[in-house]
């Protein structure tokens, strides 16, 4: 198994590590990619739709006219939560984090199919990886991120603490 990525970690720096080499040197990490000014535009964005936000899916139209430390017309704010306080606002975002509580809760009062809690405990694992990467980049955006999500909060649905 060792010698298996190892051979392909050493086949894939031969065809492609300089290119990927000279990209990640020519990367300013310290600007993350130019989020950070992504950022303060779409602060200004949050503070006009604050509380029930401009609507699904209106955050890259929108974003043309809010930009001006950013020089470039983005499609995503690279943090999930961002900007879904844009599209949906205060109420939007708590009505989702709302959900995604309850979700938690099924397991402990519901009905379900008794599972074991390190099961659980992945599961919840594996949901927080992905919240977590949301806070930094867009993998609710990503069809397949997503129904990973959705997936797996139907499956804790099902489940019972045992």
């Amino acid at each position: 198994m060792a010698s298996t990525v190892l051979a392909v970690l050493t086949l894939g720096g031969w065809l492609g590590g300089e290119a990927v080499w000279k990209r990640f040197s020519q990367e300013d990490l310290g600007n993350m990619s130019g989020r950070k000014l992504i950022y303060q535009d779409t602060a200004r964005m949050v503070k006009d739709f604050a509380v029930f936000g401009s609507g699904a899916e209106t955050f890259s139209p929108l974003y043309y006219f809010y930009r001006k430390a950013d020089p470039y017309w983005n499609a995503y704010v690279h943090d999930d939560f961002l900007e879904t306080r844009v599209t949906f606002g205060a109420v939007g975002l708590g009505i989702i984090l709302g959900v995604f509580v309850v979700v938690w809760l099924v397991p402990f009062l519901g009905q379900g199919i008794p599972a074991p809690p390190e099961f659980l405990g992945m599961l919840g694992l594996a949901m927080a990886g992905i919240v977590a990467h949301a806070k930094f980049d867009f993998p609710f955006q990503v069809h397949s991120l997503h129904l990973e999500f959705v997936l797996l909060c139907a499956l804790v649905t099902s489940l019972k603490w045992r």
